[in-house]
């Protein structure tokens, strides 16, 4: 043939072309082309590309069904060595090797290979973006060879049956594709595999969920007959144009299949709905632990995380099931981490950063959605980039970095880059740079900036757990670059906080530099951010608390007292508040009182308001008796007194009275000796108010009355005489003795019922009976004073006609003799008490001492012999002497002042 003009190459050419003329004989019945004009560009380009898909996938499934092409055995090569290589190609198909894998099946014979053809293909890994290669190369398979069909299709069903969840949704999109197609016969065992994918009663419905959404997807308009919802949405909006794809089943075949899927999209509704109430309980249960505790272990963590990951699979499976069926979309509740108060919610991000340079760093990215037309245009320049980002250190180099990587953002330099960030360097002062590449980056290449985080956290935890020395400053730069990344709002602020947690679990040596440097780097966001502050002030106290517990050196206390303050400072001055200027109009009237401005005082406060100045009155009056002097409650008294003249006021005057009864009774409950002073301040204040008539007698009884019982408590006493003190003008006229007299008898039982009362107390008491001239000797029975007062109680029955000058007369002669009595046997009981322990034994002329000696950790004590010319015998001596003179000198004058008190009362 060779003097013709053509070559064996020539004529194979020739021979391939006459075989797609024959081929291209096949025309599809597809809808006409509409009127475009009103659709923009890329609307028209995506209908003419549908348009030229539907085409040729009906053209294979013509060629399919009716296999008008068969191969010429005699011109193929059938060698060995070749063809085992072309089937070990089969397991690997892809893009990049379409072409050649094409070329050498129309070159090679494989009639009697087509098993390990079959099976080869079977293995591949079928990823969705190679599906479309591996139908093309099916369909050439079975136009060729009519037995690969079902060879095929028995490898495919032992691969579904024995394969993990993943290769099963695999091998069932491949299937549905086939279906498509024309290369799946067995329709029978497609819809039993669907039937038992969607049985309600299955045990993994979250997968078969997940596994049915995602195959149908695709195909769901050549299966079902209708387009999806999103479609129509676009349709409408003039984003898509209408185009009617040919059905792959017959009309009882897509009904049937639509039932079995809507039956299933019930079930899977429930399921999704008791899954969410699941997670909720579990989340509700988390947030109670933290905010207890401030810790939750890592089993919790975890099963929340699954749980949550789960929840959000099923949504997104579910919504895309009812786009596929044309079903309304299902609404969820909301989660609980978005059940917060409105504050929180309407929360701006942009208050998270002080200075405005951090908020335009973080918050306002390049925007690069339209440099991802020419992400592979450019080629081998990586090692280029490499070396510029490794200098970057300013915002607009990494946003031009960033945009610069997305015209050679292939596959490979996709890894590359993300090797090159993960591995450890030293450039910490970088980090944030990167972080703002990667970030603008994944505005298009979203799986980066997650594969990075992802790499950096579990390397974190791992390094964590093996508690290397050594890894010190990995631990650290992943935990900077982590925190980086947070800022960008990548990762969740509950990622940081885990780490967190973790270095506190082990609250030492390097972890403690780790916890430290994480709150240098990203401490103030998380205090400031409403997700995590309040956990995040948890954790700091329990920091803080640990660094109390342990003996840690100065510098690590400093360095995490530093940290605490570069995250946490330190309060600032509480903002005042906003006081209202009528109280604080009453309260000045209050400080600046004296005894001079008392008239005009009482003028300004008649000008005040009624009834809003009620309780401004009441609480300046109590804060100023608070903090003033006992000299200033007369005045305090006055300006009361003035007021009670005021019909408008007397209310007021009330209730400042109720308030103060209120508040003397309950510190009598509550018996705090830290509030002693503030006891006997009020007790006066109340005193000073009966004596400018505010309050009458009675009331003062009363209280008297109400101050004794018959506890061990000695103070009540302080309180008594601290009132009648006040008091004691008014009281000691005659009008006030029918009152005094039950009270007096009380109140010496009272003394009388107490075990033991100090010195102190004994002068309070003489000096309170000498103040209305009374016996002021302390009696040492009790029996006496209760006859007394069983005699009063008698005569209040029966005297009711008797008249008070007798009642006087005999309360006086009886009270008199039983003190003169009772105070003769006093003083023989008082020389008994007061006698001196003997030093001077009569058997002998030595002294007897015990002197207390510490040996051995013990105290122990001895007994010793003094002789008589022993200076501390003497010493001992003279001081005894010296003390019965003293005391022999005060009864004396005792006696004599009570005896003459006596003559003047008898005068």
């Amino acid at each position: 043939m060779d003097f013709l003009g053509f070559s064996s190459e020539d004529l194979e050419k020739l021979n391939s072309q006459g075989s797609k003329k024959k081929s291209e004989e096949f025309t599809p019945k597809i809808c006409p082309i509409p009127d475009l004009t009103s659709y923009s560009d890329s609307v028209r380009a995506k209908y003419m590309q549908i348009r030229e898909q539907e085409i040729l996938r009906l053209k294979a499934r013509h060629y399919n069904q009716n296999r008008s092409l068969t191969a010429n055995d005699k011109n193929l090569n059938s060698q060995l060595p070749r063809v085992q290589k072309f089937i070990k190609k089969l397991k690997a198909v892809s893009d990049e090797n379409r072409e050649e894998l094409l070329k050498e099946l129309a070159e090679l014979n494989l009639k009697k290979f087509i098993s390990e053809v079959a099976h080869s293909l079977s293995e591949n890994k079928m990823q969705i973006k190679d599906l479309p290669i591996v139908v093309d190369i099916a369909c050439c398979l079975h136009q060729q060879y009519p037995e690969f069909q079902k060879v095929f299709e028995s490898y495919l069903k032992k691969q579904h049956k024995d394969g993990e969840i993943v290769r099963k949704r695999n091998i069932l999109r491949l299937i549905v594709e086939m279906l498509c197609f024309g290369l799946w016969s067995d329709l029978a065992g497609f819809f039993k595999v669907t039937r038992d994918y969607a049985n309600p009663s299955s045990q993994d419905l979250s997968n078969n969920l997940m596994l049915i959404s995602t195959v149908f997807k695709l195909r769901s308009e050549e299966l079902l007959g209708f387009p999806p919802t999103s479609e129509l949405v676009l349709q409408k909006s003039k984003e898509s144009i209408s185009f009617t794809k040919a059905k792959a089943l017959s009309d009882s075949e897509s009904n049937q299949l639509s039932k079995i899927l809507k039956d299933f999209y019930v079930v899977a509704l429930n399921f999704v709905e008791d899954l969410q109430k699941k997670y909720r309980n579990v989340e509700e249960r988390n947030q109670r632990i933290k905010k207890e505790l401030s810790i939750i272990d890592d089993a919790r963590i975890t099963e929340g995380n699954i749980l949550r990951n789960e929840l959000g699979k099923a949504r997104e499976a579910i919504i895309s099931l009812s786009d596929v069926l044309n079903e309304s979309t299902p609404v969820f509740e909301e989660d609980i981490l978005m059940n917060v108060p409105e504050e929180i919610k309407d929360f701006n991000p942009m208050e998270l950063f002080e200075s405005e340079e951090d908020k335009d760093f973080y918050l306002k990215l390049m925007n690069i959605e339209e440099a991802k037309e020419v992400v592979k245009e450019q080629k081998d320049s990586f090692e280029v980039f490499k070396k510029r980002l490794i200098q970057c250190t300013a915002k607009d180099l990494a946003d031009q970095l960033a945009d610069e990587f997305l015209k050679i953002a292939n596959k490979q330099n996709r890894k590359s880059l993300i090797g090159c960030l993960c591995n450890y360097s030293k450039h910490v002062q970088q980090l944030p740079f990167f972080a703002r590449v990667i970030c603008t980056i994944g505005q298009v290449l979203k799986e980066v900036p997650n594969k990075i985080t992802s790499k950096l956290e579990s390397e974190y935890h791992q390094l964590q757990d093996q508690a290397d020395p050594t890894s010190v400053e990995i631990r650290i730069r992943n935990l900077r670059f982590l925190g980086e990344f947070m800022k960008f709002q990548i990762i969740q602020p509950l990622n940081m906080l885990n780490c967190f947690e973790k270095c506190l679990s082990n609250f030492s040596g390097e972890s403690i530099i780790i916890s430290c440097h994480l709150l240098n780097s990203c401490g103030k966001y998380l205090c400031r951010h409403p997700w995590s502050s309040e956990r995040m002030n948890l954790m700091i106290n329990r920091m803080m608390r640990l660094k109390e517990k342990k003996h840690l050196s100065p510098e690590t206390e400093h360095l995490i007292e530093e940290a605490v303050f570069t995250c946490r400072p330190k309060e600032r001055l509480r903002k005042k508040k906003q006081i209202s200027q009528l109280y604080e109009f009453i309260k000045y009237g209050f400080t600046i009182l004296n005894t001079s401005n008392v008239q005009e005082t009482i003028r300004n406060l008649l000008s005040c308001p009624i009834p809003e100045s009620e309780v401004y009155l009441a609480k300046a009056v109590f804060k100023s008796v608070r903090r003033g002097k006992i000299s200033n409650l007369p005045n305090i008294s006055k300006v009361l007194a003035g007021l009670k003249t005021n019909i408008h006021f007397y209310s007021s005057i009330v209730f400042i009275v109720d308030l103060l009864c209120e508040d003397i009774l309950t510190e009598l409950k509550l018996n705090d000796f830290r509030k002693s002073q503030y006891r006997i301040l009020m007790i006066k204040f109340y005193g000073e108010l009966h004596c400018y008539n505010i309050i009458d007698c009675n009331m003062i009884f009363k209280m008297l009355f109400t101050l004794l019982n018959l506890s061990t408590d000695t103070f009540r006493v302080k309180l008594i005489w601290a009132l009648l003190d006040t008091v004691k003008d008014l009281l000691s006229g005659p009008q006030y003795k029918a009152m005094l007299k039950p009270f007096l008898n009380e109140f010496r039982g009272y003394i009388l019922s107490k075990p033991g009362i100090s010195i102190e107390l004994e002068f309070l008491v003489m000096d309170l009976l000498e103040m209305f001239r009374s016996q002021k000797v302390k009696p040492d029975s009790l029996q006496p004073a209760k006859i007394v007062i069983n005699e009063d109680n008698e005569a209040k029955k029966n005297s009711s006609s008797s008249g008070t000058s007798s009642e006087e007369e005999n309360f006086d002669e009886e009270f008199n003799r039983i003190i003169e009595e009772e105070s003769n046997a006093a003083r023989v009981i008082e020389a008994v008490r007061e006698k001196e322990i003997p030093t001077i034994f009569a058997d002998g002329g030595n002294g007897g001492f015990r002197v207390l000696i510490k040996k051995a950790g013990k105290v122990q004590m001895r007994q010793i012999q003094l002789p008589e010319s022993d200076p501390l015998i003497k010493f001992s001596e003279e001081r005894s002497k010296t003390q019965a003179a003293e005391r022999e000198k005060l009864s004396r004058v005792v006696v004599d002042l009570h005896q003459r008190r006596m003559l003047e009362d008898n005068k």
